[in-house]
């Protein structure tokens, strides 16, 4: 019903099916990582590709209208992430797949942007997820695993709080765990 009303152009009809369809751009948007698009784009993006969907989607087919524009919002996203890896564009691209980067080198890559030796644009990215997932960390792994990315040693860590090693190792490796359960489970 909304759909044929949203295909005859009906403006409320298309906002509902938007919101309706929402958690698929979100789903998405947690699978890949496009540089220099932010929340607005990826909504821009779900709403350009919803109307093309709408527009295309023939209720013959054996595919439901949801599959169809996740289909069609997945290849987008591609298309864009292609775009970005062209060899002449090669120079502008930092996008990478969060669920190719888990299938190829598990967690381990973790250990290596979390190290006080990581470029700032791993210690940036990390800082990011470690926003989305502040709730899950009591306040000391929270303190603890700041101070890591920030570039301090844990045994230095450990002197400031004046607190046993292990403590502190405890709190981040809990964290650490946290975080990269938190990142397997939202890249599927």
């Amino acid at each position: 019903m909304l759909l044929q009303e949203a295909k005859k152009g009906c403006e409320e009809a298309f906002i509902k099916l938007f919101y309706q369809y929402r958690p698929i751009i979100y789903r998405v948007q947690g699978k890949y990582s496009i540089k220099d698009f932010d929340r607005e784009d990826w909504m821009q993006i779900g709403r350009i590709v919803l109307q093309e969907s709408i527009e295309k989607y023939q209720e013959t087919r054996s595919t439901t209208f949801g599959v169809f524009f996740r289909t069609n919002f997945e290849n987008r996203i591609k298309s864009y992430l292609r775009y970005q890896h062209a060899s002449k564009r090669q120079a502008h691209a930092e996008a990478v797949s969060l669920e190719e980067k888990l299938a190829y080198d598990g967690t381990d890559f973790l250990n290596q942007w979390m190290s006080p030796s990581a470029g700032v644009l791993s210690q940036l990215m990390i800082e990011e997820a470690v926003e989305d997932v502040r709730l899950y960390f009591s306040s000391f792994e929270q303190e603890v695993l700041s101070a890591y990315i920030r570039g301090k040693e844990l045994k230095e860590i450990a002197e400031e709080k004046e607190l046993p090693f292990r403590k502190v190792r405890g709190a981040y490796d809990r964290a650490k765990t946290k975080l990269i359960k938190h990142i397997q489970e939202n890249s599927v």
